[in-house]
């Protein structure tokens, strides 16, 4: 949940709603999580500035150290697991790795039939 307040944040905050939108949470369930990070004194939910009917989330200082510290490990975990395979093993991995995201990639497009006429044609 850090990772993703850092990443719809801005220097105001992340807008509850979007995230809840991103990872397609159910509000009650959403709303718990922020509250345990609230107890653990790594976030900090409070209304917008603008409109006072929308909650923004933030990252504390203790907030944005443990996302440090979390980014360190899974570097470390990365690095743990490359470290024993020679070049030609991870030049497979790279290679398997790039097949995995065109296949999903690939899933994600569209083909349908549109108006020759229209300005997207």
């Amino acid at each position: 949940m850090l990772w993703e307040i850092d990443a719809v944040g801005a220097d105001d905050g992340a807008d509850v709603r979007a995230i809840r939108a991103r990872l397609d949470l159910d509000s009650g369930y959403l709303s718990r999580l922020l509250r345990r990070l609230e107890e653990e004194q790594l976030v900090r939910v409070q209304p917008a500035r603008g409109d006072h009917r929308v909650r923004v989330v933030s990252l504390t200082a203790a907030g944005r150290a443990e996302l440090l510290e979390l980014d360190r490990r899974s570097d470390e975990l990365a690095r743990s697991l490359l470290a024993p395979l020679h070049d030609r093993r991870r030049a497979r991995l790279v290679e398997a790795m790039g097949a995995v995201e065109q296949l999903l990639t690939a899933g994600l497009v569209e083909i349908g039939v549109g108006d020759p006429a229209s300005s997207a044609a």
